[in-house]
Parts: C-alpha cells; structure tokens; sequence
C-alpha cells in the first residue's frame, strides 16, 4: 500500500470513529433523558432495557474501534520527525560549555561577563524556589504528620488535610512558575551573548573538566533515585504489616491514625518512585547515563508492582468490597446508571 492510501485510509477511518462516537454519545444521553423525563423513576431493570435497545451501535463501535486497532498494526503511520522547539535556556547552556573561555577578540570578554552574570542570577533564583519549595514541604509534612491535632470527625480532618497542605502546594506553584517565566526570558535576553562568546573564541578544547562534572552529576542522581527506590519500598513493606498485623480496631477511636495509613503511607512511596522513575533525556552525552536509566527502569517495574500489591491489599482487606457497594448506590440511588 503506498503512504498516500495509507493516509487516505487513516483519514477516513477517523472521520467513520468518530461519527459512530457522536451517534453512540446521541443514544446514551437520549435513553436517559428519557427515562428521567418519563416519571418512571430509575431502576436497574429499566436502565438495563434502555441500554439493550441501544446495544447494536454500541457493540459496532467497539468493533470499530478493535479494527482501528488492526489497521494501524498491518498499516502503520508514518513517524513524522517532530520540529525543535525553541529552547533558549538549553541553548544558552549549550553555547556557553561549547565556548572557550578565553579569547582576545574585541567584545568577548563584555559577553562573557554578561553571560556568566545573568547564570549565577538564574541560579540564585532557581535557589531560592528550592528554599520556598523546601520550606512549604515542611510545614506540608508537619500538618501531615502532626496527627495528635487532627479533629475527631473524620471529615473535618480530611477537610483541615485539604486546607492547610492546599495552600503550601500553591505557594510552592507559584515560585516554580514564576522561576520558569524568570528563567525563559533571561535565557533570551542572554542568548545572543552566548552565541556571540562561541563565534568570538570557538569550541572549548578543554572537555575534562566538564566530564568531571557530569560523573559526579551521574553519581548524584543515581545514589538520590536509589534512596528514593529504598524508601519507597520501606513504604510498601509498613503498608503490608499496617493492613495485615495490626489491629484494625485501634482505628475506631484515632481518625488520625486512620488518615496516616489510608492516606499518607500508601501514596509516600508512590511519590518517591515517580520521582525515581524520571527519565533523563536531556543527559545523554552523560557519561553514566545507562546507569541512571536502569535505576529509571527498575524504579517504574517497581512502581508496576505496588499497584498490584495495592490492589490486592484493597481487595483482602475489604476495601474493594466497600468502594464497589458505594459506586451501586451513587449510580443506582443519584444517575441511575447501576
């Protein structure tokens, strides 16, 4: 098949999906509106005869929906190469390692100086929004895990949960934000010192010293994402003996203490191991690189297994059972969708 049928086949496959969409959609909302407008009330044997009158487009859908599945297995799409995006930050960077430091060409030094004052001050602001992040942490942390002030009544704990940690997350956003924006225009009023630099005096000779700096960078990451996959699964194992060997009756009387283990000690790990799992595409002329990626790889098998192990925990102690038994009664009791 040449790419133009190909693509023909493509276009014309997503105009047919998505009219069978807009028509399924259609179907739903009729049969409930419907029923809501008959007077007839909800019930699950009249849900359950409206959606079998719309069963046929339904299952058509589907199938069309596996045979968009096969299509784009037997005829692939093209791989379109993606245009850079302009990155004034990576490229002032980039120029400025590129650069040799030294030169006798009028105007370097004054671009130099430049280049090297508007870096320390974008350090000094990326800093800062370090500290701010650091500081709304921990007083996240000690709301979080101050649990003799959390209030009897499980909502207004929750509540007070929201509340405090809330604002420590939005003022923790807005320094980020307001670094970024800080750091993109800097980057472009620099850039054309940076490029001006690497014209004047040429590609650096001296590459030793900034692959001393990537090793120990490498070094750095690797040993953080370790303590990160080491914490993570010390989480995982007190999660464990938390819903298999403890009492579960202490938690009647101690709503923090049912917070702390519902709430805050599953999802820690799951934090730390998104963070381990983070890949470093930026890095690849690293000279450790495919160390850090396999501590990425490892952390995300890693984050695979504890969903399963937490949903076999749901499913043991119970939880399943709970949230499967509110779901009937919110769809059949409010929507009437059960």
């Amino acid at each position: 098949m040449t790419p133009d049928v190909k693509r023909r086949l493509h276009f014309w496959y997503g105009i047919c999906l998505a009219v069978l969409t807009v028509i399924v959609g259609i179907l739903f909302i009729s049969q409930a509106a419907d029923i809501y407008y008959s007077g007839e009330g909800y019930s699950r044997e009249l849900v359950i005869e409206r959606c079998t009158a719309i069963a046929a487009p339904f299952w058509i859908w589907i199938a069309a929906i596996v045979a968009g599945g096969i299509i784009w297995m037997i005829y692939p799409a093209e791989k379109k190469k993606l245009k850079r995006l302009p990155d004034a930050r990576g490229d002032v960077e980039r120029f400025y390692k590129l650069a040799a430091k030294q030169s006798d060409k009028e105007g370097f030094d004054e671009a130099a100086k430049a280049v090297a004052r508007e870096r320390k001050v974008r350090r000094i602001v990326w800093i800062s929004c370090m500290a701010i992040c650091l500081i709304c942490a921990g007083v996240g942390l000690y709301y979080l895990f101050n649990l003799p002030e959390y209030p009897s009544d499980p909502n207004e704990a929750v509540l007070r949960l929201v509340r405090t940690t809330l604002i420590c997350v939005i003022v923790a956003f807005i320094a980020c934000c307001g670094a970024t924006v800080f750091d993109t225009i800097s980057a472009k009023k620099i850039l054309p010192k940076a490029r001006l630099m690497l014209a004047l005096a040429g590609k650096s000779t001296n590459s030793q010293g900034e692959s001393q700096k990537n090793d120990f960078t490498c070094k750095v990451l690797s040993i953080t994402k370790v303590i990160l996959i080491i914490l993570s699964a010390v989480g995982i194992i007190l999660t464990i003996y938390v819903s298999f060997y403890v009492d579960q009756k202490i938690y009647e009387d101690n709503n923090s203490l049912l917070i702390f283990n519902n709430v805050i000690l599953p999802f820690v790990p799951i934090i730390f191991l998104l963070f381990a799992s983070s890949d470093l595409e930026d890095m690849k002329q690293f000279t450790h690189i495919k160390t850090i990626n396999i501590i990425s790889l490892t952390a995300k098998i890693m984050l695979v297994v504890f969903a399963i192990v937490y949903i076999i925990i749901g499913v043991l102690n119970g939880g399943m059972a709970d949230v499967l038994g509110k779901a009937i009664n919110i769809c059949t009791e409010c929507i009437g969708l059960g």
